[in-house]
């Protein structure tokens, strides 16, 4: 008798997006976000013992496409150096990928018009294995869009970085913005990188907890709230709710 260890289910997993829906991304409501109101959650810390490589993974139905918004993002404080940060440009409606090493600013960009109509489900993830371009690669409802990120420069190590993790905005020298207008759930962080199957996974409605060689280190399902059933990893709080 031959038996699947868990780290081999996580690795394999899928199922057609179809059924995925019933019980994974789907199975979470989501929770309501108001950029006019700037709200956001957070949770006062980085993911702890990161290096590269590492993942990101999220939902978002933003039921505004008139400015870009950002879904999930860990910063470093309030500098804008060594962030990265997942959402959408309202130029050309783009599905983006941002990331702030040291000394420049990295963009990787989905095709153009990806969000054209609002109040739909989208699936973003990036995996990023630590070189300054080639090293990213920005995913939009599963499928790679972008895997040369424009920018030059070397990546420094997020753990020496990193300082909090943010839904539904980003952090700079300005402070808060890009507030997200819309439901965002199944936000997720590994400390590894996920293969291009893990993310079709995903994409399919595979539970976050499911996908990969090692579960994830950060997992919020925001099934109506913050710290909802099953997250993993620092306790977030509401801002501005």
């Amino acid at each position: 008798m031959t038996i699947t260890t868990p780290s081999t289910c996580r690795s394999s997993f899928t199922v057609p997006r179809s059924l995925g829906y019933q019980w994974g991304a789907g199975a979470s409501r989501g929770l309501l976000f108001d950029n006019a109101s700037s709200q956001y959650c957070n949770s006062g810390e980085a993911p702890s013992d990161v290096t590269f490589p590492y993942s990101m993974s999220c939902w978002i139905k933003p039921d505004d496409l008139t400015s870009g918004m950002t879904a999930f993002a860990c910063v470093d404080g309030q500098d804008v150096r060594n962030t990265i940060t997942l959402g959408f440009s309202t130029t050309n409606d783009q599905a983006l990928g941002q990331h702030n090493d040291p000394t420049v600013f990295h963009n990787g960009f989905s095709a153009t018009n990806s969000w054209t109509t609002a109040d739909v489900w989208h699936h973003l993830a990036c995996v990023v294995t630590g070189t300054a371009t080639t090293g990213k690669t920005l995913y939009f409802d599963g499928t790679s869009v972008d895997t040369e990120w424009t920018g030059s420069g070397s990546d420094a190590d997020p753990e020496a970085e990193w300082e909090d993790i943010l839904i539904g905005a980003r952090r700079d020298t300005a402070g808060f913005g890009n507030y997200a207008s819309g439901l965002i759930k199944e936000c997720a962080f590994w400390s590894i990188g996920l293969s291009a199957a893990n993310v079709t996974a995903l994409a399919a409605g595979v539970k976050p907890s499911l996908v990969g060689s090692e579960p994830p280190i950060v997992y919020q399902p925001l099934d109506g709230d913050v710290n909802t059933k099953g997250f993993i990893g620092p306790t977030f709080s509401k801002n501005n709710f």
